[in-house]
């Protein structure tokens, strides 16, 4: 995320914006130990008046998760929650039945898990029936 002294030439940093993402503004989350920078994300968020997406948002914490939806986040890739559910639920599977060989019997528990991870994010958003 840019720094607020960075966004003085608005003109300039909205044309950047637009044409390095098209329809969308992608933003990265921090590095370990580093803060979302919420002051910012919403500058950029009333400079562009388009969607911001936030890469990496697995691991933040679910207040920090709310604050950038208010700051003009409407997009959040938790994909690795996802698959850390699924690939504990699976080696969970074949841990317990060294007999399993049907990979629906291996997959389908893992497959339910991150549906679950999936609606307790939906929650944290806030889009349940939004679509």
């Amino acid at each position: 995320i840019m720094l607020r002294e960075e966004l003085e030439d608005k003109e300039l940093i909205q044309n950047w914006l637009t044409e390095k993402s098209g329809r969308k503004v992608e933003l990265v989350s921090p590095k370990k130990g580093e803060k979302l920078r919420f002051v910012e994300m919403a500058e950029i968020s009333n400079l562009v008046q388009i969607p911001l997406v936030l890469h990496g948002g697995s691991g933040i914490p679910d207040f920090q998760i709310k604050k950038a939806i208010e700051c003009g986040t409407c997009k959040i890739n938790v994909n690795t929650e996802c698959q850390i559910e699924f690939t504990a639920i699976v080696r969970e599977v074949v841990a317990n039945d060294a007999k399993v060989y049907d990979p629906r019997k291996i997959v389908g528990p893992g497959k339910k898990g991150i549906r679950k991870v999936v609606r307790e994010k939906c929650e944290i958003f806030g889009c349940i029936n939004k679509a």
